[in-house]
């Protein structure tokens, strides 16, 4: 796992997003939801959450399947193409055509998934644009916005506009809720073409990360402002805080992408209440990329001040995540922006090297008495598409239900216990989705058990994680701290939790599938936001060159977005 891990905080991330509870259930759980291991193919349906009420034998099959937990009789084979994940492994017996998912989904839906062809993971967007450009394409799949902004335009997805509120249960209804811009970014012309998948802005959100024992030795308090985080680089820089004798230390971590969960810039500039990597409103109340804000400039000025004296770490331009960490382990690092899951990566690895480390995190701090708010980029993941023509569109919905009813409601199928003890059984399903907010949901309902001293209400898998919290707490264990640091009573979680109450999160004006000119255009123009900005911070360009950058962003595509997304703005407010 630990190959992994250093491969990119991305998927180190993803990964550890699931890791520790992926199986934890009951989340937002559906209180009438069916709380057997198999769905009575003969039931027949009462409410809408797959509930069975009695065996009826001579159940019209029609009114069975509209359940959003009936069986299919006789069973429907289905098929899809999907990529398979690096580092996947498949208990003994089992393969990605055969395995314990495909049989519930069979036993239980009386559905058959058959992959048309399987890819690793890093070769799944290439082949799934060769596959739509062809026109065949199977019964479903994952896409991102930009290929379901061409199915669509191609004609060759199904409409599921009356699919979904057909056959969803509660629980999945539920979940896609949660992200309140998921149908609207899947809606086109008033119709709705897919499936999305559902994420939360606060998941995202930044927060600072400091070296608590450091701020011990050279007697400093928690950062209040952004002065005061200041302040503690220049001492982390000068103070010798790792007592070596050596000025080998920098105050703020940084990688060379500048964005991310780990070592990033989305917070600093958050003190400064702009947001470079989201739209905003402009003076003028349209819609305007937050990174050519003339206010930028100032940001960028005050980095490049930190970095001429050492308080950013000086190779930051040529380390990416793997690097950072390893600065972090060394006791390079004492001070960085990053998100919620950074107890496990990282800063795990870095205690397991320096037991005595400790790490504590911080809410955002602004430069005034303003609340700083972190950026809330669009988060809607993906989306589940049915080809048109499809005999069973509704088959994705269905499969979405059982999902979730059985691995976050009813807490079943499989668990990272026995048999599946440290396998990604996650890679297993052909269609994967889950309650965005389902780690702070965890975190809280352990809090509360944990403040009530009643411990009867958790699941198992709630259990297995407080234990785990207690072997670090009780026990000593260093290695689970990360376990404690993410869902303990004051974990990052908590503080998550604590952003969602407030409403912290500044979430971008535009949300929805990429316009046609970002398709072509964006990833040149975040290249080239990108280089300005880290010649900037490093000195090797005059501030003033951002007024140049902002007049190429929008020759070379920038202005044609802006409209675009002011035109979709128009109509979406």
């Amino acid at each position: 796992m630990k190959a992994v891990l250093k491969q990119t905080a991305f998927a180190v991330m993803i990964m550890l997003l699931v890791v520790m509870v992926a199986c934890s259930g009951n989340n937002g759980s559906d209180s009438n939801a069916d709380t057997n291991s198999k769905t009575t193919a003969d039931s027949s349906h009462t409410s809408n959450t797959g509930t069975s009420t009695s065996n009826t034998d001579n159940a019209d099959n029609s009114s069975t399947v509209a359940a959003p937990l009936g069986k299919y009789k006789p069973p429907i084979e289905i098929t899809t193409g999907r990529s398979i994940p690096e580092g996947t492994v498949f208990a003994d017996g089992e393969n990605i055509d055969d395995n314990v998912w495909t049989k519930e989904e069979q036993e239980n839906l009386g559905i058959k998934v058959k992959n048309v062809w399987t890819v690793p993971g890093a070769l799944y967007d290439q082949k799934l644009n060769v596959t739509i450009a062809s026109g065949d394409i199977p019964d479903f799949m994952r896409v991102n916005g930009a290929q379901l902004n061409n199915l669509v335009e191609s004609d060759l997805i199904e409409d599921l506009t009356d699919i979904l509120p057909k056959y969803s249960s509660d629980i999945l209804t539920k979940t896609i809720a949660e992200d309140p811009y998921a149908i609207k970014s899947a809606t086109f012309d008033g119709k709705l073409m897919a499936i999305p998948l559902p994420g939360s802005p606060a998941m995202g959100a930044s927060n600072l990360w400091v070296r608590e024992d450091w701020l011990e030795k050279l007697n400093l308090q928690d950062p209040q402002t952004l002065d005061d985080v200041l302040a503690i680089a220049k001492a982390f820089v000068e103070n010798d805080p790792d007592g070596n004798g050596a000025q080998d230390t920098f105050g703020l971590g940084l990688t060379k992408d500048l964005w991310g969960g780990l070592a990033s810039l989305e917070g600093f500039f958050s003190a400064f209440h702009q947001y470079p990597t989201i739209w905003v409103t402009d003076e003028s109340g349209k819609a305007a990329f937050g990174g050519i804000q003339p206010e930028i400039k100032t940001v960028l000025l005050k980095l490049q001040q930190m970095y001429k004296s050492g308080m950013i770490d000086t190779e930051f331009g040529v380390k990416d995540s793997g690097k950072v960490a390893e600065s972090i382990a060394s006791n390079q690092i004492g001070l960085f922006y990053g998100s919620w899951w950074n107890p496990y990566y990282p800063l795990q690895d870095a205690l397991n090297k320096n037991p005595t480390m400790r790490w504590k995190h911080i809410a955002l701090v602004s430069t005034d008495s303003q609340q700083a708010l972190s950026p809330g980029n669009f988060t809607t993941s993906g989306y589940y598409v049915v080809r048109k023509g499809a005999e069973h569109p509704e088959a994705i919905v269905k499969m979405a239900n059982y999902l979730l009813t059985k691995y976050y409601v009813n807490n079943e199928v499989v668990s990272l216990q026995g048999k599946y003890s440290g396998i990604a059984v996650w890679n297993y399903p052909s269609l994967w989705i889950e309650p965005p907010t389902k780690n702070v949901a965890i975190q809280q309902r352990i809090k509360k058990a944990l403040e009530s001293q009643d411990e009867s209400t958790l699941t198992p898998d709630e259990i297995n994680n407080l234990t785990l919290q207690r072997q670090y707490t009780d026990g000593g264990d260093v290695k689970q701290w990360a376990q404690f640091g993410a869902f303990g009573p004051d974990g990052s979680l908590d503080l998550v939790q604590q952003i969602i109450d407030n409403d912290l999160v500044k979430q971008t004006l535009f949300n929805s599938a990429p316009t046609p000119t970002m398709v072509e255009k964006m990833s040149a123009l975040n290249k080239l936001q990108l280089e300005t900005y880290t010649k900037i911070i490093m000195g090797v360009s005059s501030a003033d060159d951002f007024d140049k950058f902002v007049s190429d962003w929008k020759k070379f595509g920038g202005d044609k977005i802006t409209q675009e997304v002011n035109d979709w703005y128009a109509k979406n407010q």
